[in-house]
């Protein structure tokens, strides 16, 4: 099996599917259903349909820019996954270490070794001399010499690669951290804030407009809920939130989280077990 080609067809569907019921959903609380559109649909069902094609449409740009397999939000945040009798995956690196000469096979790219320029094992400094992909695998070579680099602690490393992993696996949800973590996410150089941020306040508009649209409808035929009330002052809320947010982006390239980052950093604390850094070359 081609994994890039299964992610390529499996976002496909997904946004084939969920696409046409966001649309419907969007169109009603747009219009308040008039003609009809969307009136069948429950509230839940559109706000899950919306997330659905979200994703789709992330994974479909994801693997026809980078060729890279990635798996759906869903499943990774309900953690599912085919059970197997084999050995568990180990993300430790295969390190040698051959007279003056280091190398180091790794299954995640290795950044912040890039950053420092090299590493010191088993009390030796070596410098970096080079790096290439095989397979998926990414192999670190290094020569004897230079001083001042982190240590190579193969238990440490083994941390860092599953937390690189996890930061590039739920990158979708890290737009709704606060500045300061996505920031640090940044350390494993497999996330970009940019992206992922205007995917969070897309995702925020979405959910706003679709409870905003069904509370003035009711407002406007004379009913007035209290919990109708605060559900519409909170979505006003999230879409002024959403387009401050928007404009510190385009205006300053300033990365801001959502008020709903306290549904994500759970998340992040449970996911992220190596706590990133700020980068520098002594960490």
């Amino acid at each position: 099996m081609d994994p890039g080609r299964a992610t390529l067809w499996s976002a496909v569907l997904e946004t084939a599917v969920a696409s046409p019921f966001a649309l419907l959903f969007f169109i009603n609380a747009i219009t308040g259903g008039i003609g009809g559109w969307g009136g069948s649909i429950p509230g839940w069902a559109g706000v899950l349909a919306f997330a659905a094609a979200a994703d789709g449409i992330f994974r479909l740009a994801a693997v026809i820019s980078t060729q890279a397999p990635i798996g759906s939000m869903f499943l990774v945040l309900l953690d599912l996954r085919l059970k197997s009798g084999g050995p568990r995956h180990d993300p430790g690196d295969e390190i040698r270490a051959i007279g003056d000469e280091l190398e180091v096979v790794s299954p995640v790219p290795k950044v912040w070794w890039d950053r420092a320029g090299g590493v010191k094992y088993e009390g030796d400094s070596y410098v970096l001399a080079g790096s290439d992909r095989e397979n998926r695998n990414y192999v670190y070579r290094f020569q004897r010499g230079g001083q001042g680099f982190p240590i190579l602690d193969p238990e440490s490393e083994k941390a860092r690669n599953r937390s690189s992993e996890l930061s590039y696996a739920f990158a979708p949800l890290w737009g709704f951290l606060p500045a300061d973590l996505q920031k640090s996410l940044e350390f494993y150089g497999r996330y970009r804030p940019r992206p992922y941020v205007i995917l969070s306040i897309g995702i925020n508009l979405l959910v706003a407009l679709s409870i905003v649209g069904p509370g003035l409808r009711d407002v406007s035929a004379g009913l007035f809920r209290i919990p109708g009330l605060i559900a519409i002052a909170c979505s006003f809320a999230l879409l002024i939130e959403s387009a401050l947010r928007l404009l510190r982006l385009i205006k300053n390239g300033e990365v801001t989280g959502s008020v709903l980052g306290f549904l994500v950093k759970p998340i992040y604390l449970r996911a992220i077990r190596e706590r990133p850094i700020p980068p520098s070359p002594t960490f």
